[in-house]
């Protein structure tokens, strides 16, 4: 049996196929070049800014009069808005005498982290105040209480972050000790630290601060100025870090919790007087 297959149907569809349907359309004329012109724009664009690790859309923007313009705008508002702030306020408040006088005596303490955390920290206390006596929507005598509790706890806290900064000292200083040992890779650096405050202790004798005694001991490790002026700031670093974690931990934790019942006891009290002050003054009409 012969059998015969015929291909002329199958091939005359592939050859319509491949010559009407598979071939990508060919645009021509000046639409043409208009759109390979663009296509070669946002190309190159995005292959600078790959480039650059910049955006696409910054090339675009520049080129464009319209951002310049908006741009040029937007910063001379800025800087119109900055320069009022240095003029009406930042001046006045701390280009004067008073000023003057504080810095001179405080520059170079120990204490001015804490001193600057302290009057924020009264700034903040003095604000909620004035908002909490000034609140329309609270009776007299809530605000009294709030007022009362706001302003305790701000004098409690400040007295007791001063306190205990202070009494850690000498603790931080060991611990600062131990870091810098560990980072010259000597274990003896901090023992000896500690024994040398330990006999001045017994002796009466001033004990050592741990950032005198690193400071003094620092050429025995480094050789490099800027890696010495590098670590000098780490080790000022340490004092400024405990200051924050005390003063954070009295402020926004300790003495809020233990204040509040005794702020509520004397704000119920000064109620109370005045409660019995107003009737006393109605018997007596």
């Amino acid at each position: 049996m012969n059998i015969t297959l015929n291909t002329n149907t199958t091939n005359k569809f592939n050859r319509y196929n491949n010559n009407n349907h598979t071939q990508a359309p060919s645009f021509t004329g000046r639409f043409s070049a208009i759109i390979n012109t663009s296509e070669r724009k946002i190309a190159k664009r995005m292959f600078d800014a790959g480039k650059e690790e910049s955006t696409v859309v910054t090339p675009i923007v520049e080129d464009s009069k319209f951002f310049r313009r908006v741009k040029k705008y937007i910063n001379k508002k800025y800087n119109s808005f900055t320069d009022g702030i240095a003029k009406h306020f930042t001046k006045r408040v701390f280009d004067n005498k008073y000023v003057d006088k504080f810095a001179d005596k405080v520059k170079g303490s120990d204490n001015l982290f804490k001193h600057f955390m302290a009057i924020g920290s009264l700034i903040t206390s003095g604000m909620y105040m004035e908002k909490t006596l000034a609140n329309k929507d609270l009776d007299s005598d809530r605000k009294r209480t709030l007022a009362v509790n706001q302003g305790l706890t701000f004098i409690v806290s400040t007295a007791g972050a001063y306190y205990l900064d202070n009494k850690l000292n000498n603790w931080w200083d060991n611990v600062t000790a131990k870091y810098a040992g560990a980072k010259f890779n000597d274990d003896t650096f901090a023992k000896t630290f500690i024994d040398t405050n330990k006999a001045n202790k017994k002796a009466g004798k001033k004990l050592l601060r741990a950032k005198d005694y690193i400071a003094q001991n620092l050429n025995k490790y480094l050789t490099d100025e800027k890696d010495i002026k590098h670590f000098n700031s780490q080790i000022a670093g340490m004092g400024v870090l405990k200051s924050m974690l005390i003063f954070a931990l009295v402020y926004r934790y300790i003495v809020p919790v233990a204040v509040t019942p005794f702020a509520n006891k004397i704000g119920d009290k000064l109620i109370a007087r005045k409660k019995a002050k107003e009737a006393a003054e109605n018997v007596s009409k």
